[in-house]
């Protein structure tokens, strides 16, 4: 899989023009054509469920995840039982549901998304109860460059986290995908893409994966990257 800027490389070799206004226009047929792909099926990968909110007692709407495309289903974990409300896709049902103002419970029957919230019925009672989204994920542009400045020091097989040397990797980096090569050095990775924890924090050495690191582990290594 090539990343943006291999693909951007290539069209301005096919082109024969390297120019940064063709580049550019590269760019957009790659964007233009990643929007046809992924709105053809629902992909496995664009789905999402690591976003969570705690509720707060009597409060009805809640933001939804930014990069929310279309929300598949929502659970509140209240103690150790999860509710799973279901969705009303009527306005008029909304209304007639809500005409008692007061109703709260931690026992949520009803959902409805209303433009980029999503309120509850009845309003949760108290506070501190976790809400999981299940979502499609919106694609977003292809855009930045890619990131390979030092080397993967260390990352054990059936492990999450990657550590980096001479690295300044920064939060912006969260949801993108990391590929750590397999050769020349001996002591490298397993060349799959991994992606970066779109929720956890990124230090300027460390990154949390999304999935489990199936490579040979590395230790005090030298590895190329690219994020």
């Amino acid at each position: 899989m090539l990343s943006f800027t291999g693909q951007q490389t290539r069209y301005g070799i096919y082109t024969n023009n390297t120019t940064p206004n063709n580049l550019a226009t590269g760019s957009e047929y790659m964007n233009d054509s990643q929007r046809d792909i992924l709105g053809t099926n629902d992909w496995p990968f664009l789905e999402q469920y690591d976003s969570t909110q705690t509720t707060a007692a009597s409060q009805q709407f809640y933001a939804l995840p930014p990069d929310l495309d279309k929300l598949i289903d929502v659970t509140i974990l209240v103690g150790t039982v999860l509710w799973k409300p279901r969705e009303t896709t009527s306005t008029d049902h909304w209304h007639k549901i809500n005409y008692a103002q007061n109703v709260t419970s931690n026992i949520p029957q009803w959902f409805y998304v209303q433009g980029r919230t999503v309120g509850f019925w009845p309003k949760p009672s108290t506070s501190g109860n976790t809400i999981t989204y299940t979502y499609k994920q919106r694609v977003i542009d292809l855009s930045l460059p890619d990131y390979t400045t030092g080397t993967v020091a260390s990352v054990t097989n059936g492990s999450s986290t990657v550590v980096g040397a001479g690295t300044s990797w920064n939060q912006s980096m969260a949801g993108s995908y990391i590929q750590i090569a397999s050769a020349p050095v001996s002591n490298a990775g397993d060349n799959a893409w991994y992606r970066i924890s779109p929720i956890a924090t990124v230090t300027a050495t460390t990154v949390q994966l999304v999935e489990y690191y199936k490579g040979a582990t590395i230790t005090g290594g030298t590895a190329s990257y690219i994020i």
